[in-house]
């Protein structure tokens, strides 16, 4: 594995996310009695970066957050990370929130309200055009406003950067976001990660096999770790194979960004056999 740290800019998405661990989901109806609660920060974007962060890229975060006692844990958390905030906008709003039941076989159901990452506009992203234009990667997903997205990938492509889009929250992608996106990333679950490029192949990889403790934030570490390698100049292949990785040693233990896994953990499972 290279020594090399690459610059990656992640359009983020705050998500204080509050998860109730139950034995089986619920039916329509139904109230079940919950065996643990925990409330932490997440988010689809805001995760990535804390990921590849760890991982030891060089990271700029687009992110907004509320005015609310979660975006205050949110700050001080990045702050202890070592993430810098100044493309943090704090705006007059509620922090998006997410609501997840997590079952004993760790599948789960998650309802999300935007918060404030609905208000996330080209504006604040034009405000961090240094850092795009820096970056050898750029990172988008779907809990932000798609002309916000478009805007960014389009600025990106213009500055020279491979642009990564993961269309998660699923939708389907809608017209012309293809031509500003190199890579489009798909995870699969249990099956895998897909990833299709811009010039019309697909890789398909198989997934780690490992015992889970649940498979919240599995696509996020999976996405920190193919944005690595891909920032480094690594090929397809073996940037998907760090990414199942990294998702399956973060469905290996609780929490979300408690669970990303670091550089020295993603050196000893890629390491060679002796």
């Amino acid at each position: 594995m290279s020594d090399a740290s690459p610059r990656i800019a992640v359009l983020g998405s705050f998500m204080q996310a509050c998860c109730w661990r139950v034995e089986r989901l619920p039916r329509r109806g139904e109230t079940l009695q919950a065996a643990a609660f925990s409330s932490e920060p997440a988010g689809k974007g805001l995760s990535v970066a804390v990921g590849c962060h760890r991982l030891g890229a060089a990271v700029d975060l687009i992110l907004a957050v509320g005015n609310d006692a979660p975006a205050d844990s949110l700050l001080l958390q990045l702050q202890q990370e070592g993430l810098h905030q100044r493309y943090v906008h704090r705006l007059a709003m509620p922090s998006g929130h997410g609501a997840g039941f997590i079952d004993a076989a760790g599948d789960n159901q998650i309802v999300v309200h935007g918060g404030a990452n609905a208000a996330l506009s080209p504006r604040e992203v034009a405000g961090a055009e240094p850092a795009i234009a820096a970056a050898s990667l750029v990172y988008a997903q779907w809990e932000i406003p798609p002309h916000t997205v478009r805007f960014t990938l389009e600025m990106a492509r213009s500055r020279g950067a491979t642009t990564v889009l993961n269309p998660s929250p699923w939708q389907s992608v809608p017209p012309g976001f293809l031509d500003c996106a190199d890579v489009l990333v798909v995870t699969l679950g249990a099956q895998g990660s897909l990833a299709c490029h811009r010039d019309g192949t697909m890789h398909l990889a198989p997934p780690v096999a490992i015992e889970p403790v649940k498979t919240i934030g599995a696509g996020d570490a999976f996405s920190a770790g193919l944005c690595l390698a891909l920032g480094r100049g690594e090929p397809m292949t073996a940037a998907l194979r760090m990414g199942n990785v990294c998702a399956a040693l973060s469905i290996a233990r609780p929490g979300i960004l408690s669970s990303l896994p670091r550089r020295e953990e993603l050196d000893a499972w890629l390491k060679p056999a002796a």
